[in-house]
């Protein structure tokens, strides 16, 4: 799994902790990348700090590794997660990752669903369960991470900076 992007609790980094615990998804152990620092004022560090603590009592792996250069973030795992709580107009990570053939599981807030395109699994933002749930569902069902990657293929070809510029 990937994140990218702030460390900031509006980015629903805590919320990906938290469905990591939950126990279909603590069965498989998942490997989490972490690439984004926080910002540099008190309470971002803060949290970012709170959120290294949680990570060491996750089944999981979790691994920070501060700002990472998006296309070396993206081959860092298959399964591109954004787990925002707050809404971003264009949020720029979803088409990236659906350009470079990644599924995308994302929070259904914002403009997610219109960058997306149907190309990925949307869940409600702040649903711990639901997020828990399509996680385990693709990192146990090839297939199904298939579909998502096959649907990525065929968005990417609308969002290219051609199509984009016109």
């Amino acid at each position: 799994l990937v994140i990218i992007g702030r460390v900031s609790q509006r980015k629903g980094l805590a919320v990906l902790m938290d469905a990591l615990d939950v126990a279909i998804v603590a069965r498989y152990r998942p490997v989490v990348h972490v690439c984004g620092d926080a910002y540099r004022s008190r309470q971002a560090l803060a949290f970012a700090s709170r959120l290294r603590a949680r990570a060491l009592t996750t089944t999981a792996t979790v691994h920070f590794h501060g700002y990472v250069p998006t296309r070396k973030a993206l081959e860092m795992g298959g399964i591109v997660v954004v787990p925002s709580v707050e809404p971003e107009a264009c949020p720029l990570v979803v088409a990236e990752a659906i350009v470079a053939g990644r599924a995308v599981v994302a929070s259904d807030c914002g403009g997610v669903a219109e960058v997306a395109g149907g190309a990925a699994a949307l869940v409600a933002p702040g649903d711990v369960n639901g997020l828990a749930e399509m996680l385990a569902r693709l990192i146990s069902e090839p297939a199904e991470r298939a579909k998502l990657v096959a649907a990525s293929l065929i968005r990417a070809e609308a969002l290219s900076v051609e199509r984009y510029a016109a």
